[in-house]
Order: structure tokens, then sequence, then C-alpha cells
């Protein structure tokens, strides 16, 4: 499943958004729980603010740019290979024993809020 570190903090104009991902990681834990059995793992990846056609036009000004970077303790934003590198590990057998989680990938966005 693909959420957001939205699902976890608040933001303007941001609230139908927030909360399907918030509802979609409450998905990941309970689809894992009843699929357990079966074999089937859910795991899910909440990415932060990443470098995407999504976010573009608030990152392209300066002003834009640092008010996001200034939230996040790692001081860049993540990259869409980074996001599809850490999906790949997630549905790896590097994994087996994970189902029901949300990987924040955020440079400690949500850590530090």
């Amino acid at each position: 499943n693909t959420a957001s570190q939205l699902a976890f903090t608040g933001a303007m104009d941001r609230s139908v958004y927030s909360t399907t991902k918030a509802g979609l990681v409450q998905f990941t834990r309970t689809a894992a729980a009843e699929w357990a059995r079966y074999g089937v793992r859910v795991v899910a990846l909440a990415p932060g603010p990443t470098e995407t056609p999504m976010i573009k036009e608030i990152i392209d000004t300066l002003e834009g740019r640092a008010q996001r970077l200034d939230k996040i303790p790692m001081q860049r934003f993540g990259t869409a290979e980074e996001m599809a590198r850490l999906a790949l590990v997630l549905a790896s057998d590097l994994t087996d024993n994970v189902t029901g989680h949300t990987l924040v990938a955020d440079g400690g966005y949500v850590a530090a809020s």
C-alpha cells in the first residue's frame, strides 16, 4: 500500500488526502491480521515530501522549498528512486516476517513533529 507521511501529521488544505492515507494505514494493519493465516503480508510505504510532479509547484519557489526543508531534519526531499527501492525491500524476502506495518520514509519529518 502507498500511504503518506500526512497520515501521521496535519497540513493545511490536506484534510481529505490525510484522512484517506490514515485510513489506508489502518487498513494495512487490519488486512495484515486477517490475511496472515494465508501467508499474505500486508505492508505500507508512507513517503514524505518527495521530488515528484505532485509537489513541483510547491517546491519550485525558493520560499516554498525552504519552508518544506525547514521541517525535515535530514534537510532534503526524498526521490522517487528511493521510494521504489524501499518498496522493493518491503516486497522482498528480506521482510518475510513483517506485516501490518507502515514504513515512514520522510527524512525525519514525522519524528520531529
